[in-house]
């Protein structure tokens, strides 16, 4: 029963789409790169989409056709060490989740 409840509490947390260490907070401007970059994802019906805290370099994101997919655990710490590759260590975090931007900006600019 206790194996079966941690499972069930792993399977819950990585199933959250907003609030957790990978969504960032502060004041972000896109720059138009970006931005072109985000209006596709949209487009596109993405799932996760992530960005370097610059908001000018580095990007990724994560895209399932399925309509009944879901996030799975790990998905965003994927997501997220992409775009630290492409943007050459300037630290990511998740700025949407599908079509909801979930960056906080009225929370405390991340360093």
């Amino acid at each position: 029963m206790r194996k079966l409840l941690l499972v069930l509490a792993v399977v819950l947390t990585g199933c959250q789409t907003t609030g957790g260490s990978t969504v960032g907070s502060g004041p972000i401007t896109l720059s138009p790169v970006i931005q072109n970059y985000f209006d596709k994802y949209l487009a596109n019906h993405g799932s996760i989409f992530a960005v370097a805290i610059d908001g000018r370099s580095g990007l990724n994101y994560y895209y399932c056709p399925d309509v009944q997919c879901r996030e799975h655990v790990g998905e965003r710490q994927l997501v997220i060490d992409g775009c630290e590759e492409i943007s050459q260590g300037v630290p990511c975090k998740i700025y949407a989740v599908r079509d909801k931007i979930v960056w906080d900006f009225d929370g405390p600019p991340l360093q």
